[in-house]
């Protein structure tokens, strides 16, 4: 797939995959997303086995620079959500090849300006009559 999996597409191709409706599957995802929030709230780490998982992380006060000014702007510490993907996904994702690019087609060698070479015909001067004496 080219494109990001979008919510309605997880849902059916879990249910395709688990061989029930998409009804349940939707409030299943819909269980864990909730479960997930309220963990990050508490400031937990939520488990996702196989996949990862996600920490609260405290961000420390610093300094930092408006880009188009450069003045310094003081930022406030902050608690973030950080994800950490589990080994098996990070070996997934190592295994990922790059689509092969298709190979260059030989232009053919552009055609060199031939100039047009008249063939050699022998010219026969002009025999002038000689005046008569």
């Amino acid at each position: 797939m080219a494109s990001t999996p979008t919510k309605q597409y997880l849902i059916t191709t879990l249910a395709g995959r688990a061989q029930t409706t998409p009804a349940i599957v939707r409030k299943v995802l819909d269980a864990i997303t909730a479960t997930a929030h309220e963990s990050v709230y508490k400031g937990d780490t939520v488990l996702l086995p196989g996949i990862g998982k996600l920490v609260v992380k405290e961000r420390a006060a610093r300094v930092s620079r408006n880009p188009s000014t450069g003045a310094p702007i003081k930022v406030k510490a902050a608690k973030v959500v950080r994800f950490r993907p589990s080994t098996s996904l990070r070996e997934t994702a190592a295994k990922i090849r790059k689509p092969e690019k298709p190979a260059k087609v030989a232009k053919p060698a552009a055609k060199k300006a031939v100039k047009a070479v008249k063939p050699a015909v022998k010219t026969v001067a002009k025999k002038t009559a000689k005046a008569k004496k």
